[in-house]
């Protein structure tokens, strides 16, 4: 799940990433807290330390991050670790990661609008009840199980 703090991340993050001078087009996913230049990996981490949060390889925010450069970014890619290929790849301008926290930021409001809807909200309880309950779907009479 995502939450308002995400996507506050996400925000900080391209400020960080405001200038040709303070990308780290050598990505190596170390992330220095003095570091003076920052990578699309390092600009979201530090954000999430500045906000407060906690900074966690596999958060949601990371996976749609990861998603961006699969689907938005470098489709047809197949980079092994997607934010330090991507950003360490030649081809990359900085132009290319200054869409990169739009995308994320759209990706990430997206979804939190998707979580937060009680439609959708109460089909994915039930269905992680269902799930849980190691049970079957129910069944209605209107299903075609053919």
């Amino acid at each position: 799940m995502v939450s308002e703090g995400d996507l506050q991340t996400v925000r900080r993050a391209g400020k960080v990433l405001d200038s040709p001078a303070n990308w780290n087009r050598a990505d190596n996913r170390e992330c220095p807290k003095e570091a003076k230049r920052f990578s699309l990996y390092c600009s979201l981490e530090m954000a999430a330390l500045q906000r407060g949060g906690q900074f966690e390889d596999r958060a949601t925010v990371l996976k749609e991050a990861r998603f961006v450069v699969n689907y938005d970014l470098a489709i047809g890619n197949h980079y092994h670790h997607r934010l330090m290929d991507y950003n360490n790849d030649p081809h990359t301008t900085f132009a290319d990661t200054r869409k990169f926290p739009d995308f994320l930021e759209q990706r990430v409001a997206a979804r939190l609008k998707e979580e937060n809807s009680p439609l959708i909200s109460s089909a994915v309880v039930r269905t992680c009840e269902a799930v849980d309950q190691k049970k079957s779907w129910p069944r209605t009479e209107g299903d075609n199980l053919a």
